[in-house]
Formats: structure tokens, C-alpha cells, sequence
């Protein structure tokens, strides 16, 4: 039998079910930092009996790199049958057609089997992910940032995410890491498959939802915007991206100011990326925003995002030791 594909775990130490991707902002953001987390099945009846999950490659940072193996979940004890990661199209014999299931259909679900994590929704809404005691539910988030051990939202979130048998997540880095997953190991055809719900779009193909920057025009909005950059400069906590394309001639920045990153919960987590600059060629930069010109013309324009939520970063290659 192939091994379990597991896209979220309960981590010990935080005492909530996680995505790796969660697990690495979590671990990287820790003060002190500790040795590793210890995970067990997300799964309540594995989970019981102590069947344990190992975590890969979540204490790095995410980075362009054929040495680098992309964070994920592997399987360590064996899981309880009925264990919710135990799915029909793991299981030998699933390369043909599930019952009921058109070649279309098919097509997709081979291409996604081959990825560690895969999103159906993605909610890009300009929020914190926090409201006040009392108000409406927030939105359900299969798979995506803590979800909690036990009790009623637990229930709530698993009974939903049978139901609609989807994973959804407003987690961009998340979506990034499964982009970047993607594009390693599908060929153009499988990839070209993969589709994607989007908050205020609609069903929109993956590959079209990224828009590298030297594509894109100074009225696009609604897609990642992705590139090369460079760490140009330091205000305080704050800081500033150079782009090294241009859109329409123009060169691009993108600005973090300090006030945005005190106010982010996770900014020891971003300022040990920028710290690392200096080792490795390029950052790759994915940002959900839109542009505006700069106050100073010549600057060109800039990349503007609402919420550090909207931002993430990928190491570029290390650099070579005679370069360094």
C-alpha cells in the first residue's frame, strides 16, 4: 500500500492540529527557539492511541533549491483503519477510473496525488483571522491554521470539511508552498490541470492565479504577483523590496513599514528570513497586493499589500563560497 499522504498533524506543543507549512512559521517563530516539535495524527481516534507523525524539514526556511526538500508529513507509526488520511485513490489499483469518476476528473485527481498539500479555496479577504467574543463564526479553514484539538469548533470544522469534501485556507504562504511543490514535480500538462476557488473570482486555473511581475501590467490586481528582489534597504523593524524586473519600464519596490511589523505576529519568523540575505542569491517574493506610483517618479512603482498575511518570501539559492 502506498504511503499515507498527511496534510495536517496535532503538534504537541502548540495543542492544535497544523499544516506543515503553519508547523515551520510557528517553530521559526519561537523565543527561545526550540530543538523540533512532536507530532501526532490529526486524526482523534489515531491520535488517542499515540500514533506519531514525523514532521520534514519545517525547522528551515522555505528556499530555490535542488538540495531542498519541501516541508511535509510522513508517516511514522501505522495508522488506525478509518484514519482520515487513508482515502481510495492511495491505494494500488486507483491509476484507473474511481467509480463514477470521468477521465477529466481522473487526470486531476493523479496530478494532485503527487503533491504533499493541495488547496481547493483559497480566501484571499483582507482580515486578521480574529473577531470579538460573541460575533459570527469565522470562516472554516480545512486544513489551514489551528485548527483547535477538541470540542465544539473542532467538530464543526471536521463535519463541514467532510461535507464539502474540499480544503480550503486564507494561508498565502500556505498556497504558495503548494504552487512551488507543484510546479516541481508535475510535468506542464499535470499541472495545467490543477484548479483553484478564489474568494471574490471564482474557479480560476492555478497557473493563472501566479502572475510572474514581468508580466504583469500596472492594473493587474486579484493575482499573486511573483519575483526576484533583493533586500534594498532596512527602516527599523522595517523594510523595503527591489524587484529586479520592471512592469511596463517601470522599476518596482515593495515597502513594509515598521508599525506593519510590530503589529505582525510572526515578524521574528519574516526577520529571520531578511537576516539570511546575505546568504543566498535572490529572495523570491509573493505578494497578494496592487500597485500604486511611487511619491518620488523616478522610483517607479510600488507593490502594495494591506497585511503581512499577504506577503511571502522564499530563499534564492545559496550562494556560492567565492561569491560570499
Amino acid at each position: 500500500m502506498a504511503s499515507l499522504r498527511i496534510m495536517r498533524a496535532y503538534c504537541i506543543e502548540l495543542r492544535e492540529v497544523v499544516t506543515i507549512t503553519q508547523a515551520r512559521i510557528e517553530f521559526l517563530s519561537r523565543e527561545p527557539l526550540l530543538t523540533k516539535f512532536h507530532f501526532l495524527c490529526s486524526d482523534e481516534k489515531c491520535r488517542e492511541k499515540g500514533v506519531r507523525v514525523i514532521g520534514v524539514n519545517y525547522r528551515e526556511n522555505a528556499q530555490e533549491s535542488v538540495k531542498h526538500v519541501t516541508a511535509h508529513y510522513r508517516e511514522q507509526d501505522t495508522h488506525l483503519p478509518g484514519c482520515e488520511w487513508q482515502h481510495e485513490d492511495d491505494t494500488e489499483g486507483a491509476d484507473g477510473l474511481l467509480p463514477g469518476e470521468s477521465e477529466d476528473t481522473a487526470r486531476k485527481r493523479k496530478a494532485r496525488r503527487k503533491l504533499n498539500d493541495f488547496i481547493d479555496v483559497f480566501d484571499p479577504t483582507d482580515h486578521d483571522g480574529t473577531k470579538p467574543a460573541g460575533t459570527e463564526k469565522p470562516p472554516i479553514d480545512c486544513g489551514g491554521i489551528g485548527v483547535p484539538a477538541s470540542g465544539g469548533n473542532q467538530a464543526r470544522k471536521n463535519n463541514d470539511c467532510e461535507l464539502t469534501g474540499v480544503d480550503r485556507t486564507n494561508d498565502l504562504e500556505r498556497l504558495v508552498e503548494s504552487f512551488r511543490d507543484a510546479k516541481e514535480k508535475l510535468t506542464d500538462e499535470e499541472f495545467s490541470t490543477l484548479e483553484l476557488q478564489v474568494k471574490g473570482i471564482g474557479k480560476i486555473k492555478l497557473k493563472h492565479y501566479f502572475q510572474r511581475l514581468n508580466y504583469a501590467k500596472t492594473w493587474s490586481t486579484q493575482r499573486i504577483i511573483y519575483g526576484g528582489a533583493i533586500l534594498d534597504k532596512r527602516y527599523g523593524q522595517g523594510f523595503r523590496l527591489k524587484f529586479y524586473d520592471t512592469v511596463e519600464g517601470k522599476p518596482v519596490s515593495l515597502y513594509v513599514s515598521p508599525s506593519m511589523m510590530k503589529e505582525y505576529r510572526h515578524r521574528k519568523y519574516l526577520d529571520g528570513i531578511l537576516s539570511k540575505v546575505d546568504e543566498v542569491r535572490f529572495l523570491r517574493v509573493y505578494a497578494l497586493g496592487h500597485f500604486e506610483d511611487a511619491p518620488n517618479e523616478s522610483d517607479g512603482l510600488n507593490l502594495v499589500i494591506s497585511h503581512l498575511r499577504h506577503l511571502a518570501i522564499v530563499l534564492g539559492p545559496t550562494k556560492n563560497k567565492a561569491t560570499q
